[in-house]
C-alpha cells in the first residue's frame, strides 16, 4: 500500500471512530460514511469503488435522502456522471521543521480535559475554516489523540 492509500484510510479511520463515538458510522455494499446530528462534521459518504457508476448514482440518492452530508471522492471525481458539484479539494500538508539550535521552543499538548478540547477547537477552527466541536473532541479524546502546540509560550 502506497503512502496515499494509507493516508486515506487513516482519514476514513478517523471519521468511523468519531462517527462511532459520537453519532453514527454507517456502511453498506456500495458506500460508507458518518453522521452527527447538530454537526457539520464528519457528517459525509464516500464510495467503495469509485469506478463503478451505479455507487455514484446510489451516493447521489442517498444524499437526497439524508440532507447535510457530503461525498468524499479520493479518486479523480466522476461528477459527469452524477448530478453532483465540486465543492473543494483537500490536500494533504507538511512542513519539516528546522529544530536547529536558538529557535523556538515547540511544546507539545495533549488534549485530555474540556478546558484543553475548547482551546483545540477553536485553533482548529481559526485555522481550518471550518469547525470541529469541542464536545466530539471531548467524546472521542481516549481513542484519538488531539494536540495543542505552544511556541515560545503562545498557543
Amino acid at each position: 500500500m502506497n503512502t496515499i492509500e494509507l493516508n486515506i484510510n487513516n482519514l476514513k479511520s478517523l471519521w468511523k471512530t468519531v462517527g462511532m463515538e459520537r453519532g453514527l458510522s454507517f456502511e453498506n455494499r456500495a458506500l460508507a460514511g458518518v453522521y452527527i446530528r447538530d454537526e457539520s462534521w464528519p457528517n459525509r459518504i464516500w464510495l467503495k469503488d469509485e469506478s463503478a457508476l451505479e455507487n455514484w448514482q446510489l451516493a447521489v440518492e442517498f444524499m437526497d435522502a439524508n440532507p447535510g452530508l457530503t461525498l468524499t471522492a479520493f479518486g479523480e471525481p466522476s461528477i459527469e456522471h452524477a448530478s453532483l458539484e465540486l465543492l473543494s479539494t483537500q490536500y494533504g500538508m507538511v512542513k519539516a521543521i528546522d529544530r536547529s539550535p536558538g529557535q523556538s521552543e515547540l511544546t507539545l499538548i495533549r488534549v485530555s480535559d474540556d478546558e484543553t478540547a475548547k482551546e483545540w477547537s477553536a485553533l482548529f477552527s481559526v485555522s481550518f475554516g471550518y469547525s470541529i466541536s469541542a464536545k466530539t473532541v471531548q467524546s472521542t479524546r481516549e481513542s484519538i489523540e488531539y494536540y495543542l502546540a505552544r511556541v515560545d509560550g503562545e498557543l
